[in-house]
């Protein structure tokens, strides 16, 4: 199955804080530098595509009272809407930058198991990301 281009209409994640004295700290020095290197990648996620031709793929980020582990919700999908989206509970407790993009990529790769994207280029990404952040 070949993917062009024009057919991909987009990838983006957005950010839901769910305990009003929790908030996702890392959002604004991280955001435009995941997103920017996700979807760089994304056109060759075919797995994705063969499942859902022409829809967009949304991660959001959750934060909540009470979540100890990574916990990953979805797909929902709304086909009217062409979009797929996974929600990636983190837990409460991330202390640095790097626990926290190693998480997110931990609830990304565990979202895109289904559609058999390859883990090595996500960790590929994952590793790019630290690189641009300055923590590697």
């Amino acid at each position: 199955m070949t993917i062009k281009p024009e057919n991909i209409t987009r990838l983006y994640l957005s950010y839901l804080d769910l305990s009003p004295e929790l908030s996702n700290t890392f959002t604004d020095s991280t955001h435009q530098i995941i997103t920017n290197n996700l979807r760089l990648s994304f056109p060759d996620w075919v797995g994705f595509f063969y499942k859902y031709p022409d829809y967009s793929l949304g991660f959001i980020i959750v934060t909540k009272n009470g979540i100890e582990q990574l916990h990953i919700k979805g797909p929902s999908v709304s086909r009217k809407m062409k979009i797929v989206d996974f929600s990636i509970f983190l837990p409460n407790k991330i202390d640095t930058i790097s626990e926290y993009i190693d998480c997110l990529f931990e609830g990304i790769t565990l979202s895109l198991a289904k559609y058999k994207i390859d883990e090595a280029a996500l960790c590929s990404i994952k590793e790019k990301c630290k690189k641009e952040l300055g923590i590697i």
